[in-house]
């Protein structure tokens, strides 16, 4: 009686491992739909906050990578993102909206696809992997242009 209750302990305890093991594979973003147009790195060329142009100082050099593993890189993005960047992943290609760091985004392209418009609302922290400081609140456009630059990983 006593194996038994040890037998069925065991097996209730491996299934619990084995189900914790899987769903950590969720913790992955879903990069099912992938929006390729956005994919690589662009830089500042304008960036707006709740009208008001903020690019100089802070976003002179900003630049982000977004890659097609559902991650992004950001250099010089503080206040608003951490340098470490964080995971990206498509909501609505038909709505051209994207979830970026956490944060609801919509983009858009010019015709050429040179310029990358995205629009988000920030709720006052910094959007990224292990954000600590407070980012500033508002509503964003970042104006970005395409570059064949290399930033940081």
């Amino acid at each position: 009686m006593k194996l038994n209750a040890k037998l069925i302990s065991l097996s209730v305890l491996i299934s619990t491992l084995m189900v914790s093991i899987i769903s950590c594979e969720d913790d992955i973003p879903n990069q099912t739909i992938i929006a390729e147009d956005i994919l690589g790195t662009w830089e500042a060329g304008n960036v707006n906050l709740d009208g008001f142009d903020v690019t100089s100082p802070s976003y002179d050099e900003f630049a982000i990578l977004f890659r097609a593993d559902g991650s992004y890189f950001v250099q010089d993005g503080d206040p608003i993102f951490t340098s470490s960047g964080g995971f990206w992943r498509v909501i609505s290609e038909e709505n051209n909206l994207i979830e970026l760091g956490g944060i609801e985004t919509s983009y858009t392209l010019n015709e050429a696809g040179s310029i990358l418009t995205l629009t988000f609302t920030a709720n006052g922290n910094t959007i990224g992997v292990n954000a600590r400081q407070s980012g500033l609140s508002g509503n964003y456009t970042f104006t970005l242009n395409s570059t064949e630059r290399d930033i940081e990983e």
